[in-house]
């Protein structure tokens, strides 16, 4: 039995495999958020899931899912995808001493989410219609940036220790282990740092951790712009659709006698 290929798929099949993909990466995205509130050693399963939130992206957001994608690009995705894969595998197991180790990782993941935001922005602007999957689609987006930023701030504290500082106590935002040791990446207080990249995502600024070193604030920087920058984009996007949608039902719409 012939399979179709992604670029033999009709207009309506493609559509439909992105709104599965849009719940899909909402689903994980706050199963995520959901593992993170867990107290400690359990919400060290998020750390999986990452690993499985990479996977998917990279196998499931697809450019030829889009008219005119071109398999070049999905190849090139998903050899990027991997890369950031192994990267997170091997910085995770990492001792803290070796701190470069999280230089790839911390390049690699800011790239290739950035990649998946702009293939998921595109994917945004050619719906015809704004619908439940939809809108589920730009809030996944949304939180996907927020798990990214918190993963880059964690990162970035790997490389440089004491980039993130506790306001109360002036101290690094480590979890001590029951021998009091912090020899790897797991023992950074990953709850902590993520809840930080998405106050600064959403520009709310409480305060009580501090960018410290100056590649810290000029990310802080990087995400009070990125931030607003996606809601902004994405809120054009659905309000240009939504206009359209209600122009064209107006149209459709059979005159009465109280019509002009």
């Amino acid at each position: 039995m012939h399979l179709l290929s992604p670029t033999d798929l009709s207009p309506d099949r493609r559509r439909l495999r992105r709104h599965r993909f849009y719940r899909n990466l909402l689903l994980l995205d706050l199963f995520i958020l959901a593992c993170l509130s867990l107290p400690a050693p359990f919400n060290r399963l998020a750390h999986l899931l990452y690993g499985l939130l990479l996977l998917i992206l990279s196998l499931q957001l697809r450019e030829t899912l889009r008219p005119g994608g071109r398999r070049s690009n999905d190849l090139a995705f998903r050899l990027v995808g991997l890369a950031c894969l192994l990267s997170m595998v091997f910085w995770s197991f990492t001792p803290l001493e070796a701190r470069s180790s999280g230089l790839p990782l911390l390049l690699l993941i800011t790239g290739f989410i950035a990649w998946s935001l702009q293939r998921l922005i595109l994917f945004l602007s050619e719906e015809k219609l704004i619908n439940q999957k939809v809108l589920m689609g730009a809030v996944a987006g949304y939180v996907l940036l927020g798990l990214t930023a918190g993963m880059v701030v964690t990162v970035l504290e790997t490389v440089q220790p004491g980039s993130f500082l506790s306001a109360s106590d002036q101290q690094p935002l480590l979890i001590k282990s029951a021998t009091g040791a912090t020899e790897v990446p797991w023992n950074l207080d990953f709850v902590r740092l993520t809840y930080y990249a998405f106050v600064c995502l959403s520009t709310l600024g409480f305060g009580d951790i501090l960018p410290k070193t100056p590649p810290a604030q000029m990310f802080t920087v990087l995400f009070i712009v990125v931030g607003p920058l996606y809601i902004a984009v994405v809120m054009g996007i659905l309000i240009s659709r939504l206009t359209v949608q209600e122009s064209e039902d107006q149209r459709s719409r059979p005159l009465t006698r109280d019509d002009p």
